[in-house]
């Protein structure tokens, strides 16, 4: 349900299950890179620790995935998303607290990098883990949880992740009896229109990296 959930952006899941910080680095060259995101949203951590990792080891995976991001898509932001309390895992809650402080203070120091907090939205006043949203196990989460990290991800999407004002527009056309649709980028200057190619989309040129190109521009 990405997509509709993120409407009007051109969204890709790439997660899989079981997924650490060490996969992600391993596999960038498959995961990430061919795809030349304009935003990188990454999740990972649970398993690590699940695993015996140590709060420093994930720092240092994720140290390199920034070192690639970096060598291989310079223009690229990247948002990393807190590892979350679970109720099954809340004997590691000291080394999660202290994995997110260790990723939080790295993220502080950089450009282009936002450090996305779900960690306090999911939890009780009294600390402790809201159930409603998990499922049974206690790990997985329950779509009441994904709308919490909807709420955050989506804030940084449309304000510190665009960069540049970004609408879509949709129309029906009589004359051409089909839907049109309009890609909207930039505030102001010189208005350019652009057209994909005949079996293009609207998203063509900014899949492309034509967007990318004129990021400066768009964004002055």
């Amino acid at each position: 349900e990405l997509e509709r959930d993120f409407p009007g952006c051109p969204v890709m899941n790439r997660g899989f299950g079981g997924a650490t910080f060490d996969d992600c680095v391993r596999l960038f060259h498959r995961l990430v890179r061919p795809y030349a995101p304009r935003v990188i949203i990454l999740y990972a951590g649970d398993n690590d620790l699940v695993h015996g990792g140590k709060p420093a080891q994930l720092l240092d995976h994720l140290k390199q995935f920034l070192e690639l991001v970096n060598q291989h898509l310079p223009s690229s932001l990247l948002a990393v998303i807190s590892i979350k309390p679970s109720p099954a895992y809340w004997n590691n809650l000291t080394t999660i607290t202290e994995t997110n402080a260790l990723i939080r203070d790295l993220m502080s120091g950089l450009d282009k990098v936002a450090f996305l907090d779900v960690f306090e939205k999911m939890l009780r006043p009294d600390g402790s883990c809201r159930p409603e949203l998990f499922h049974g196990d206690g790990i997985h989460m329950a779509p009441a949880g994904y709308a919490v990290w909807k709420e955050v991800v989506w804030s940084y999407l449309t304000g510190e992740g665009a960069g540049f004002q970004r609408e879509r527009h949709k129309w029906f056309s009589p004359l051409l009896r089909r839907e049109m649709e309009l890609l909207l980028i930039g505030r102001a200057g010189r208005r350019v229109l652009v057209f994909p190619t005949l079996y293009g989309t609207p998203y063509q040129y900014e899949e492309l990296g034509m967007v990318e190109a004129l990021r400066d521009r768009l964004e002055g």
